[in-house]
């Protein structure tokens, strides 16, 4: 069953897009048609006091359309540049899916993802699509995806608890603090200095960094691409242990992980790589339902000798940096970087990047530690599975953390022509390896790559 959300803002405007807009407008482009793959989605479980019917359901997300100038906003080329519209009033497909009661979480779990799946028409099209998933007569859950252009993964959360109130309450009083289009005119009026300091700061991290941390060794698999999964129940009690004991945070301790590994696995001692920055600290972006995340660069000198204690804070100033910087002008710091011979845009080198995408991670850090033997055991429990496969992307190397009940989802795509898919696995174990190894004692980082069959090609 369909039927229709109808929203209307309070203006049209056009203006061009923000820095945290065109940063992932640069990566959907380069991954057209692929770029569904960018497409992120959620459920929520409609609350019992709310009303459960499908036309109220419909009235509040038409009114959190409304509130939000990123959920009606349509990105068109104009004169060879990409502007954001936003449109003032309209009308969005709503799908209505019925099933019994026992089916309700899978359900929403299963017309989320189909919602995401059909790539957005962005210029024509809008930018997010809902469901609702009914059963014995009432709304139970509203089925969310939504461009990236729209929304990231701290935008998403925001819209889903508005979503929340309006179907609790109708109205939410407080007005947005700040709407795309205005943020555009302020990061164009005062982003001057911001960017001066980022394109400084790039350039001189590039000087000492190899354009890529890992170079083709051979041909490409079919397809291209593969991301391996790792889940790990070691992994999970042992970067909380590692980041009690040395007063750091658990996202540290794993960046510190990656950036060890893969200075000993290439021995390449001058590491660099890419980490997603929230910007979300900047005035008026804590609210803002609109894409803010930029690159940030990570460089850090690795001695595969060394500790892994003596890594984690020089790995955590060098992030703090990173993400200093992470704010700028990409139109501007695009052509610094390629004016100075280094690429940047939809493939950046070093060509890996480093995205933990878990939410209040680190909360409760001292938990009862498992002993040496039990957390040995739960490393032996950990399993490796291959989710997705595709012909295009924009990195070599991707590593993304994900939390799950009681173990950390460690997932690695890689292009296969650079680390082929036994490497990808290795690396993988290695990881799980090195943070248990961590917790429970010490080894270098060169002997653990050498234990597991890293340190270059094989």
């Amino acid at each position: 069953m369909q039927t229709y959300v109808y929203f209307r803002g309070d203006r049209a405007v056009s203006a061009p897009l923000t820095w945290g807009q065109y940063a992932i407008w640069q990566a959907i482009v380069a991954l057209v048609p692929g770029d569904a793959v960018l497409n992120l989605s959620r459920s929520l479980t409609v609350p019992d006091r709310a009303a459960g019917d499908v036309a109220r359901a419909a009235a509040a997300i038409g009114t959190l359309i409304s509130r939000h100038e990123s959920l009606r906003t349509q990105i068109c080329d104009v004169a060879g540049e990409p502007r954001q519209e936003v449109v003032r009033a309209g009308r969005l497909p709503l799908t209505v899916v019925e099933c019994e009661r026992t089916e309700i979480a899978e359900t929403a779990d299963a017309l989320a993802r189909r919602l995401a799946e059909p790539r957005f028409d962005y210029a024509a099209g809008w930018p997010v699509r809902f469901g609702l998933v009914v059963a014995d007569g009432r709304v139970r859950q509203v089925a969310f995806a939504a461009s990236h252009a729209a929304v990231d993964a701290y935008a998403a959360d925001i819209v889903l608890r508005e979503l929340r109130v309006l179907l609790l309450r109708g109205s939410i009083a407080a007005l947005p603090e700040l709407q795309p289009a205005d943020l555009a005119q302020r990061e164009s009026q005062t982003g001057a200095k911001l960017t001066a300091r980022a394109v400084e700061y790039w350039l001189g991290r590039y000087a000492g960094m190899p354009a890529s941390m890992f170079d083709p060794v051979g041909p490409a698999e079919s397809p291209r691409y593969r991301k391996a999964s790792l889940v790990s129940p070691a992994a999970q009690a042992a970067v909380r242990i590692i980041a009690a004991r040395h007063g750091t945070s658990t996202s540290t301790v794993l960046l510190a992980a990656v950036a060890g590994l893969m200075a000993a696995w290439t021995g390449k001692g001058n590491c660099g790589l890419l980490v997603i920055a929230g910007n979300r600290l900047q005035p008026g972006h804590r609210g803002l339902v609109a894409p803010t995340n930029q690159l940030g660069l990570v460089a850090v000198d690795v001695d595969p000798g060394e500790g892994f204690a003596g890594l984690l804070p020089r790995v955590w100033q060098a992030a703090m940096r990173g993400y200093r910087h992470a704010y700028s002008d990409p139109v501007a710091l695009n052509q610094a970087l390629e004016a100075a011979g280094r690429s940047h845009g939809a493939e950046t080198q070093p060509y890996c990047l480093f995205n933990d995408v878990r939410e209040t991670a680190d909360a409760d850090l001292a938990p009862s530690a498992p002993g040496a033997k039990a957390l040995l055991a739960a490393r032996e429990a950990s399993t490796l599975t291959w989710p997705e496969q595709f012909e295009q992307f924009n990195w070599r190397f991707f590593l993304e953390v994900r939390s799950l009940p009681g173990a950390l989802d460690l997932r690695l795509a890689a292009d296969t022509a650079c680390l082929p898919s036994p490497q990808v696995e290795r690396f993988l174990h290695a990881m799980d390896r090195l943070l248990v190894d961590a917790a429970l004692g010490e080894a270098t980082l060169a002997e653990l790559t050498a234990a597991v069959g890293g340190r270059g090609p094989r």
